[in-house]
């Protein structure tokens, strides 16, 4: 199965039969979460050319509450250190110029 993954994919939890689908479907919605949280970033930055850090964390947060369930916590920032724990599969880590951004799902 080929699949091409764009930033208008839309992809849920669907039912299945197999280890190998589900390894396949967990990588399917880590891609669309990965989209989700790079193409947010994006158009934030392109709208402006100044963004406050602790803004777009907000955002970014309510995002990814929104969409694939409540408790995401998130940090943006360009120094900073972090000791987390998240459930698995569910953190991005990421860095857009000089600023990181970490982004995880609390149980």
């Amino acid at each position: 199965m080929k699949v091409s993954l764009t930033a208008a994919t839309s992809i849920r939890l669907y039912k299945v039969h197999s280890e190998t689908q589900t390894l396949n479907l967990w990588l399917l919605v880590l891609l669309d979460m990965r989209l989700k949280a790079i193409e947010f970033v994006l158009q934030k930055v392109s709208r402006t050319t100044k963004f406050q850090d602790v803004d777009l964390a907000k955002e970014l947060k309510k995002l990814f509450d929104d969409t694939f369930f409540p408790t995401w916590q998130c940090i943006v920032g360009k120094n900073f250190g972090s000791d987390i724990s998240f459930e698995e599969k569910h953190m991005l880590y990421f860095h857009f110029n000089s600023t990181a951004i970490l982004l995880w799902r609390a149980g």
